[in-house]
């Protein structure tokens, strides 16, 4: 009987938090249209095109998405071997690491 007890008031527990939420999600909605609970990619704008500087002769050789960066690596290995740094969110060159010897 206790671990009935138990259930039924976690489960009222439980409904109480969904109810929250979901009053917490209208209000916001009713605020800010655009407001999104778990979508973080629909907040996200287009910055139109960019160029990425890459000195003659190099190609980019690899590309590796991580958070909101991208990562350029430019080859062929040389004078060419650089990796760059883009923000996503906003389409700016956020640095370029270079390898010297």
């Amino acid at each position: 009987m206790r671990a009935l007890k138990g259930l039924v008031i976690a489960m009222a527990v439980f409904i109480g938090i969904g109810v929250a939420v979901l009053v917490y999600g209208l209000y916001q909605t009713a605020s800010n249209p655009g407001f999104t609970f778990f979508s973080p990619a629909a907040s996200v704008k287009a910055f139109g095109d960019i160029t990425v500087p890459v000195p003659a002769g190099c190609a980019i050789a690899g590309m590796r998405p991580d958070g909101g960066r991208l990562f350029l690596r430019i080859g062929p290995d040389g004078p060419c071997s650089r990796i760059i740094a883009v923000d996503l969110a906003s389409g700016k060159l956020l640095g370029t690491v270079t390898v010297g010897r």
